[in-house]
């Protein structure tokens, strides 16, 4: 069996940070050359949550240099190179992982029967299989029954439950009062500052939990109804060791919009982003992804099965406010790498537009991108330069390696998929939605300034354009 220790020896920082990237992580845009090079601690953005506000990026994830593990300040998301390669994969296996980043580094196990001693030997990249994912893409049956839930019987049952149909119970009895709540704060946010239309309807399905000490009597029939310990584990609730108010509602002392993840065959939830109307000094970030992965991924927040029901064109976009700000059918990710492939296939027989940010990040996740990266004898690394898969893109990725051609630089590339190449390969009718970055970098921007958003602010792209 290949040995993971060798493994690792095997990566230098730059190959770490590119899989982080790959699998979702983002550079701080106030991260510089010299400390990847020479410091032991980077801080980047963490895969699991958005962090900051615009003009405000703080990014929460400390990456260990020389370890090759990383710990995010805001979540408490860890982990190593070797989870990172789980994530890429989207699996739960070591050893998938570890024969992953061995095929990276062109690595194979060839231990020979009368030694107790596992050998390597390199071979070179282009003979290396190519590690294809296998995807299940779920379908929609419209013909499928419709379950519904009461809250009684929620709480009735809740002893017998699995460990998932307990977490929807808690989700849903949870994000049902958000929705009962006085929203006045929600719709001031909304509608006020971020000039959302507020005859939109998709606003009856966000709700609104409030301070703890101005909703304390809910919080305390929540805490007798169900079990403390479920709601640490689930992540609800501080742990018992948690510095500061231990065994309370996570975000006790903060407004919190709550944007659910609603399933499509019940009336039941299984997560929700939460988002800080007043976003306090002691987070890093502006919005929390509340969801439990390892038991479902989170279809996404305005995704629901009217929609999929209907004949109108839907749209993928950042964020839940952007969204909003369409004033039509969406689907809203929280970031550009959230996305849980299998679910793509939902979208087969709609029309599709991504509507991701015109930003470098937004651009990159729309139509994908390949990574020309260059060795450094001198530093004994490779220097990651990213060109999006666009013509124009690839016009200078082509003119660039011609030139390190020229020079007789040693490098090697990466392609990476976009989400129009995924939804492409899950049988969906997709394609961009563009417009000028000079108007605004993302639809809420263009909705802040402009008022209700029209066809004339946008062009459509497909791949290959």
């Amino acid at each position: 069996m290949i040995n993971s220790k060798d493994v690792q020896n095997a990566f230098t920082r730059y190959d770490f940070l590119e899989l982080m990237y790959q699998a979702g992580f983002k550079p701080s845009k106030y991260l510089k050359q010299h400390e990847i090079d020479n410091k032991k601690y980077i801080t980047i953005r963490c895969s699991e949550h958005e962090d900051g506000e615009a003009g405000k990026k703080r990014a929460s994830c400390v990456v260990n240099m020389d370890s090759f593990t990383y710990s995010c300040k805001s979540c408490g998301h860890h982990g190593s190179l070797f989870d990172v390669a789980k994530m890429i994969l989207r699996t739960d296996s070591f050893y998938e992982a570890v024969k992953y980043l061995a095929n990276q580094k062109g690595i194979v196990d060839t231990k020979a029967s009368n030694s107790s001693f596992t050998h390597y030997q390199p071979i070179p990249k282009k003979s290396v299989e190519p590690v294809i994912e296998q995807i299940k893409y779920f379908a929609f049956n419209p013909t499928k029954a419709y379950k519904t839930f009461s809250n009684e019987e929620l709480i009735a049952g809740y002893p017998s439950f699995s460990d998932l149909m307990k977490f929807k119970a808690i989700m849903t009895v949870l994000i049902r009062h958000s929705l009962e709540t006085v929203q006045t704060k929600k719709i001031n946010y909304l509608c006020n500052e971020r000039k959302i239309n507020p005859n939109n309807p998709r606003l009856k399905c966000i709700g609104l939990l409030p301070k703890w000490k101005e909703d304390k009597d809910f919080w305390k029939w929540f805490e007798r109804t169900f079990p403390v310990a479920d709601l640490v584990r689930f992540g609800l609730y501080r742990p018992s060791d948690a510095k500061f108010a231990p065994l309370t509602w996570k975000y006790f002392s903060e407004d919190m919009i709550v944007f659910p993840n609603q399933d499509l065959y019940s009336n039941l939830y299984h997560g929700a982003q939460l988002r800080f109307i007043v976003k306090p000094v002691w987070s890093p970030a502006k919005e929390m992804q509340l969801t439990q992965t390892s038991l479902v991924h989170p279809i996404p927040f305005a995704f629901s099965r009217e929609v999929l029901m209907n004949s109108d064109p839907i749209y993928i976009t950042e964020g839940s406010v952007d969204g909003l700000s369409m004033d039509r059918d969406f689907a809203a990710n929280p970031g550009v790498n959230t996305y849980h492939k299998p679910y793509l296939g939902l979208f087969r027989g709609k029309k599709v537009f991504v509507a991701y940010d015109m930003d470098s990040a937004g651009q990159k996740a729309t139509w994908g991108y390949q990574s020309v990266n260059v060795f450094n004898p001198r530093k004994n690394k490779r220097v990651p330069h990213t060109f999006e898969n666009t013509v124009i893109g690839n016009q200078r990725a082509k003119r660039y390696i011609e030139r390190l051609k020229k020079i007789g630089a040693e490098f090697s590339t990466n392609t990476h998929k976009g989400l129009l190449e995924d939804l492409k390969d899950a049988g969906v009718n997709a394609s961009s939605l563009a417009w000028s970055e000079a108007l605004g970098n993302d639809l809420n921007e263009l909705r802040q300034k402009y008022g209700e958003l029209n066809n004339d602010f946008f062009q459509i792209k497909k791949l290959g354009d």
